[in-house]
């Protein structure tokens, strides 16, 4: 027989937060495993990434930001819509200013970064 269980609107409300917040958890984790496999490989340097190093340097950002931005970017295929506000694992990253940054400067100049950030998509996978 089946039971039946009777659910509160805050109960429900509950339940709906912790699953979204193990769900990003989860994708948080996967984020930082890929992008710690740069530094790992020895993709993300002066001689494979020369332009990104110089950028990553410029604005204070780590492999790891630039790494979770090459995955996002290839990823999507565009940077329409990329913000530092788009990383739920900004805070382990960077700042949101300093991705906002980012973006902005490879908006400025997409086409020079591209092949960079696609090579590092596939140093990564």
């Amino acid at each position: 027989m089946a039971r039946i269980v009777r659910l509160t609107e805050s109960d429900l409300n509950r339940i709906v937060k912790r699953v979204i917040n193990e769900s990003q958890s989860a994708q948080a984790q996967q984020l930082i495993s890929n992008a710690n496999k740069l530094a790992s490989t020895g993709c993300f340097s002066e001689k494979t990434t020369p332009k990104l190093v110089a950028l990553a340097k410029a604005l204070g950002l780590g492999v790891a930001a630039i790494g979770a931005f090459a995955l996002t970017y290839i990823s999507m295929g565009t940077i329409d819509g990329i913000s530092g506000g788009l990383f739920v694992t900004t805070g382990l990253f960077a700042s949101a200013a300093a991705l906002d940054n980012l973006v902005k400067s490879i908006k400025n100049n997409e086409s020079s970064y591209k092949k960079e950030l696609q090579y590092l998509y596939d140093c990564i996978f």
